[in-house]
């Protein structure tokens, strides 16, 4: 699972295509290049955590993410979680 965590006044379409064209790439890339790790069509997945108030209580903010990413993440599909974040995204994943 691929999460994009947007920046300061961003929201999920800050990202626009990119984490679904990062999909498809990733998939298409260990079909091309047998060299790499192989992975299944359609077995990386990506979401973008919605829109939040970047104003405010960032620790009530950071338990949201975690209660977010609790519920989106944490699926016996994933070998791993990759967290992809921008500018005040980043702080809140590192904060998280």
């Amino acid at each position: 699972l691929v999460v994009f965590v947007h920046g300061f006044l961003g929201s999920e379409d800050s990202f626009a295509s990119f984490p679904q064209d990062l999909a498809e790439a990733l998939a298409a890339a260990t079909v091309d290049q047998p060299s790499l790790p192989s992975l299944p069509v359609g077995s990386v997945d990506v979401v973008a955590f919605p829109r939040y108030d970047t104003k405010g209580n960032n620790q009530r903010l950071v338990q949201s993410f975690m209660n977010w990413l609790l519920l989106h993440g944490s699926s016996a599909r994933y070998e791993a979680v990759i967290l992809c974040a921008h500018s005040m995204g980043g702080l809140l994943v590192a904060d998280a």
